[in-house]
C-alpha cells in the first residue's frame, strides 16, 4: 500500500510504463507479420495511450486523496502522508516513522545519530593530528 504521495505517484507512474511496455512490444511483434499488422498498430498506440494516461493518473489522483504534512525527525524531510497511516518510510532517508494520532511524527526505539551508517559508506572517526608550530592539538573529523 501506498503511504505517501510521492509513493503513490511513483507506483502509478511504474504500473503504467510496464502496462504500457507491454502493449507496445506485443504490437510491435505483431505488426512484423503481414496478417496482424493492423491490429499491432492499435496495439501500439493503445500502448502510448496507455502511458500518458498513467503519468496524468498520478497527477490528478492525489489531488483527490486526503494527506497530511508529517516532517521526519531523523532528516527534517517533509513528507505527506496519508490520513490513515499510522506508519511510514520517509521519502527522502527510507527510515521507518510512526505518526501519532494528531499527525505529528514520534520517534522510534532507535534515536538517528545511533544509526549505522548506510552500506558503502564508512563512518568517519575524529583523529588526533597536531596543527600549527605550537604542538597545538585539536580533535577534528575529516
Amino acid at each position: 500500500m501506498y503511504t505517501t504521495r510521492e509513493h503513490l505517484q511513483e507506483g502509478i507512474k511504474e504500473t503504467s510504463t510496464w502496462v504500457a511496455a507491454a502493449f507496445i512490444g506485443a504490437g510491435v511483434v505483431m505488426s512484423i507479420t503481414l496478417v496482424f499488422m493492423p491490429l499491432g498498430m492499435w496495439l501500439v498506440i493503445a500502448g502510448a495511450g496507455v502511458f500518458v494516461m498513467g503519468y496524468v493518473l498520478a497527477w490528478i489522483l492525489p489531488w483527490m486523496l486526503r494527506f497530511h504534512r508529517v516532517i521526519c525527525p531523523y532528516c527534517q524531510g517533509l513528507n505527506l502522508v496519508r490520513a490513515n497511516v499510522r506508519e511510514f518510510c520517509c521519502w527522502h532517508c527510507t527510515r521507518p516513522v510512526k505518526v501519532k494520532k494528531g499527525g505529528n511524527a514520534m520517534l522510534t526505539l532507535i534515536r538517528p545519530h545511533r544509526l549505522p551508517a548506510p552500506a558503502g559508506i564508512q563512518e568517519r572517526k575524529p583523529v588526533r593530528r597536531q596543527e600549527g608550530s605550537g604542538g597545538d592539538t585539536r580533535r577534528s573529523v575529516r
